[in-house]
């Protein structure tokens, strides 16, 4: 009977043991500022089927921080399609779940990061000045937040946004200010002018803006990603601690502001969720005792009771934890006058007190020149709370 135990359980805690340490590896580098090196890290793996979504959105992330834009877009574009495949209830899954736990299920993100996938799949087809790649995500992205779909999970101003101005790229104003109206209507952080898309700080709708530097015909819209997002749900959404300004020659454009905080998304989708796990959650362990009582009673031993409770319960009865950890937290936009031949172009990260933390080179890729409009995107890495 121990044996019996045993063996399948070491199977499955070394199988996702394995699993579970590659990827962690993998987020190491890419944190520490190696993102190659985490790429050809996760080239190596080879995920199981219940977690290789979740292999697919890391390494998209990790090889878009690579510059590996065309690649990091199949690997989003294959993490959704493998989602849209899973989308049938598995019976042997939920069958599995009810004596083990949630994470034999097949990883499928939470809604927020289905749809993340396609607005990060969008900023990848910018950098390539593949507009219409990009109004293709746009639309994917209105699918995943249609309300039939959705549900009662939270809706995504960022994603909307990025929407929004995928279709102003294609020449399309109306959808676009449709998009930028609703984005408008859900975040706290900032104004967004519904008819232009412009941003600026909460209550001046979008409309303040510096002093244009000299032959400013241009625009120049950059989406700016802060920090780690730790997808538990337990911590308090704020604006985040930095910004991004941006300068072109050394003369100033303007700055970043935040559109949403995916530790709010978390928050909100956690409570969503709560009601529906509880519920499971005391439904698995009162059939856990029922199952340990009936193999104590077929053997008239204590002992076979008790450690089939061990395994059940101690070893078994654990929280599914996983979760995209390389997204951003902090999921910011600027969208300043600009220079139509800028020169040099600069991005400082600041603390909201002024004090300068990083200053980075805006080059191409991913900067991308659309009419009179440049586009760019970049991801600040730094320790998370």
């Amino acid at each position: 009977m121990r044996a019996r135990l045993a063996l399948p359980l070491a199977g499955l805690v070394l199988g996702a043991g394995c699993a579970t340490t590659s990827l962690d590896g993998a987020r190491h580098q890419f944190y520490h500022g190696r993102p190659e090196q985490a790429a050809r890290s996760l080239d190596s793996i080879q995920p199981t089927q219940k977690d290789q979504i979740l292999y697919l959105m890391e390494r998209g992330m990790i090889r878009q921080q690579a510059g590996l834009y065309a690649e990091s877009s199949r690997d989003f574009i294959a993490a959704a399609a493998k989602i849209e495949e899973f989308e049938a209830y598995s019976v042997s899954e939920g069958a599995g779940s009810w004596v083990i736990n949630d994470t034999v299920y097949t990883f499928r993100g939470k809604p927020y990061e289905r749809t993340l996938l396609h607005a990060f799949a969008a900023l990848n087809f910018f950098a390539r000045a593949d507009w219409d790649g990009a109004a293709v995500e746009g639309r994917r992205v209105l699918e995943a937040l249609d309300p039939n779909i959705r549900g009662d999970y939270p809706d995504d101003p960022y994603s909307r946004y990025v929407a929004g101005f995928s279709f102003e790229m294609i020449g399309d104003p109306s959808s676009a200010a449709l998009q930028y109206r609703l984005a408008a209507g859900m975040t706290e952080w900032a104004s967004i002018d519904p008819e232009t898309g412009r941003i600026g700080a909460p209550g001046d709708d979008g409309g303040e803006r510096p002093d244009p530097p000299e032959a400013a015909e241009g625009e120049l819209v950059c989406f700016v990603q802060m920090g780690r997002s730790y997808g538990g749900g337990s911590i308090r959404p704020s604006p985040g601690p930095l910004y991004a300004e941006l300068y072109a020659d050394g003369n100033y454009l303007g700055r970043s502001y935040t559109i949403e905080d995916t530790a709010r998304l978390a928050a909100l989708t956690a409570e969503e969720e709560a009601v529906r796990k509880t519920a499971k959650t005391a439904a698995r362990i009162a059939l856990k005792e029922g199952l340990s009582q009936a193999a104590a009673g077929s053997t008239d031993s204590h002992a076979v009771g008790d450690l089939a409770r061990l395994v059940l319960f101690g070893l078994l009865e654990q929280p599914d934890l996983r979760h995209w950890d390389t997204l951003p937290r902090w999921l910011q936009i600027a969208r300043v006058p600009c220079p139509l031949d800028p020169g040099s172009l600069e991005l400082v990260v600041k603390y909201q007190g002024g004090r300068e933390a990083a200053r980075y080179r805006i080059e191409t890729p991913p900067l991308r020149r659309n009419g009179r409009t440049l586009v760019a995107f970049h991801r600040h890495l730094f320790p998370g709370p």
